[in-house]
């Protein structure tokens, strides 16, 4: 089965890129966003629109509680069971990179978990300890990323093995692909970060976590989110400074995706300005297909 998988930075496009490539090829796309998944959340974590998602299947989106249960492996068997059963090429689309990583490369998973047995540490403890067991990988994620950290360990954990060699532990690739990467420019991408990160609080992003069963939420992978998580660390309240402070954070987890997608994914196409470029992108995924009808 062939794969055309869509990556970049958040705010680059990618859910825009995905439709109109769908539309043009009469494909479905199965979004690989680690936070999109989840029926609850909306505001801040810029979901297809209404009218994208009912114009064109999207699998794995608005299909499990935030109380349920989601990690990489389910991530990966829900997708291979929905390309293995198509007729047709699929698109990925979606900013979890480590996700779209784990299907590409078929990352032997077995036995992974969240078994959320780290979460009570701190950064500091978190870094000290896998700097002990990975010293590599530790230095790669640095002391203010929890989330990658506290995931390193829990693969260590788990699997006896160090995230810095699982790519040395993948099973055979199963799935042909061609990766387009949006990679707008700098400023005008943290422009746009820096609105959408607006509009999320116009549109009252906190009043959605106060619909929620609060207490319950704020212990769930799902309120890990950017702005989610800096928001219940401030017990909901907003000012000019945590509005600031999430800005840089959702900019910062942009570069970080950018550098990581230069660093594992051998692209085909990438480009700064798609609409400008789209004719070329469909031309070379039709070449890919290896049919000008499809």
């Amino acid at each position: 089965m062939k794969l055309i998988v869509i990556v970049g930075p958040t705010g680059s496009r990618k859910t825009e890129i995905s439709y109109r490539i769908a539309k043009e090829f009469d494909l479905e796309i199965i979004n690989s966003d680690a936070f999109q998944v989840y029926k609850e959340l909306n505001l801040g974590i810029n979901k297809p629109s209404k009218k994208i998602l009912s114009e064109v299947k999207h699998y794995l989106i608005n299909n499990i509680s935030i109380f349920d249960e989601w990690n990489i492996k389910l991530f990966k068997d829900k997708a291979e069971e929905i390309i293995d059963k198509s007729k047709k090429p699929m698109i990925i689309c979606g900013g979890s990179n480590l996700y779209v990583d784990a299907l590409l490369k078929n990352y032997n998973l077995e036995n992974i978990g969240r078994e959320n047995i780290f979460e009570h540490l701190s950064n500091e403890e978190l870094y000290s300890r896998l700097f002990e067991l990975d010293q590599k990988e530790a230095l790669k994620i640095g002391k203010n990323n929890k989330r990658t950290l506290t995931r390193a360990l829990e693969i260590i954990n788990s699997k006896n093995i160090l995230k810095s060699d699982i790519s040395k532990h993948n099973n055979k690739i199963k799935y042909d692909y061609f990766i387009v990467f949006s990679n707008p420019n700098r400023a005008e991408l943290y422009e746009k970060i820096n609105k959408r990160t607006e509009k999320m609080f116009d549109e009252n992003i906190i009043k959605e976590i106060e619909d929620l069963d609060f207490e319950k939420f704020k212990n769930t992978n799902a309120s890990k989110a950017i702005g989610y998580k800096t928001l219940i660390e401030n017990n909901l309240e907003l000012s000019d400074e945590i509005l600031e402070k999430i800005k840089q954070e959702s900019r910062n987890y942009a570069k970080r995706q950018t550098t990581w997608i230069r660093n594992k994914f051998d692209v085909n196409y990438e480009t700064e300005n798609f609409e400008k470029d789209f004719d070329e992108i469909i031309k070379e995924i039709r070449i890919f297909l290896g049919n000008k009808n499809v």
